[in-house]
């Protein structure tokens, strides 16, 4: 039988593959490079598939990628090393995912049945860990988190939660936002303000919106934009010094933290 590993890149979904060839299915292939937010572009053929990587507008830095058959399945090469993949394996297997090679079908992969208290336990025990860059303090929303992480699919399977099961994501959602907004209410108010009593142009620290950067300066931003979203949510646009700006759907009640003179 072969062995199935599990790979991604840092804000992808984890997809099995087989080791003994680095080998995608298709439907690897497209989860990893084309879902999500940060696309690459995919041109397919007979013998394999053009990789063209997201910032490219030619075909030129485009990399190909051989099409392989295993045992009357459709694979894709990867051991060219021409992209550098995370091992998932691993924690893959601790949340109960399990994958099979079929010969004649490719790879089944066998889901996890996580409860949602389960799964959003992992959410929470995680806003100090690989995800929670996303999820500052004030952060009161679980539509805030799922607006700011480059790929809430990966966030899911890593919670032990798949994308059809749509029922059981909406719960998690739920517990979790109870969770964040139970958390920032609990925060002194003194020196922050409400995001619907906020004027355009407030100032504000950068470490209460965790926009990362490699800068050992400090940081602020500029609320240079507020509009009404769905779901009573609000769009809010910060601007950086260097006018690089990003927009975040947040509660009116979220609190933000006014910066120091």
């Amino acid at each position: 039988m072969e062995p199935i590993i599990w790979l991604s890149f840092d804000d992808k979904l984890p997809v099995p593959a087989l080791a003994d060839h680095f080998a995608l299915p298709r439907e690897s292939v497209i989860d990893l490079f084309e879902r999500g937010r940060t696309q690459s572009q995919l041109h397919w053929e007979k013998n394999g598939v053009w990789v063209r990587p997201e910032d490219e507008h030619t075909w030129d830095q485009a990399d190909f990628i051989d099409r392989i058959e295993i045992e009357g399945g459709e694979f894709y090469d990867f051991t060219g090393g021409l992209f550098e993949f995370n091992n998932d394996t691993d924690q893959m297997l601790e949340l109960g995912y399990r994958a099979y090679f079929v010969p004649g079908g490719g790879i089944v992969v066998e889901n996890p049945d996580t409860r949602p208290a389960l799964a959003a336990k992992r959410f929470i025990d995680d806003l100090s860990g690989i995800f929670g860059k996303y999820a500052p303090e004030r952060l009161n929303s679980f539509a805030e988190y799922a607006d700011a992480v480059p790929n809430l699919e990966r966030a899911f399977a890593f919670a032990g939660v798949e994308r059809h099961e749509r029922e059981k994501r909406e719960l998690v959602a739920t517990l979790v936002d109870a969770y964040l907004s139970t958390r920032a209410a609990s925060l002194p108010t003194e020196g922050t303000v409400r995001a619907d009593e906020m004027p355009v142009n407030t100032v504000l620290e950068a470490v209460d919106v965790r926009w990362w950067s490699h800068s050992p300066e400090r940081e602020v931003f500029v609320a240079t934009d507020i509009r009404p979203a769905e779901h009573g949510m609000l769009a809010v646009t910060f601007s950086t010094k260097y006018g690089i700006e990003r927009t975040r759907l947040v509660r009116p009640d979220r609190r933000f933290l006014v910066a120091r003179a």
